[in-house]
């Protein structure tokens, strides 16, 4: 499988299940063949909406999403990076 069918496989996963539309960070394949595709999504600070504050302070979050060698999603896994204004 080559990197770019990866890349998109993981970038039409986020937008279809979850609603998200990022950029790609990096990815890398596996040792088991699959791939893991990281894609930075800036979104809606999660903190500041639940404090009801209202305020224009997103979050810059990168989702990693686990492939396998059919190009499976199998993992997906969001993690904090920085606050942008």
């Amino acid at each position: 499988m080559k990197i770019e069918e990866a890349t998109q496989t993981a970038l039409d996963f986020l937008a279809k299940t979850m609603g998200k539309q990022g950029e790609l960070g990096r990815a890398r394949k596996t040792k088991e063949g699959g791939w893991e595709v990281e894609i930075e999504v800036i979104e809606e600070s999660e903190y500041i909406k639940a404090l009801g504050i209202p305020t224009s302070v997103y979050d810059k979050n990168l989702y990693i999403v686990g492939l396998d060698e059919n190009l499976e999603v199998i993992s997906c896994d969001k993690r904090e990076l920085r606050e942008v204004q």
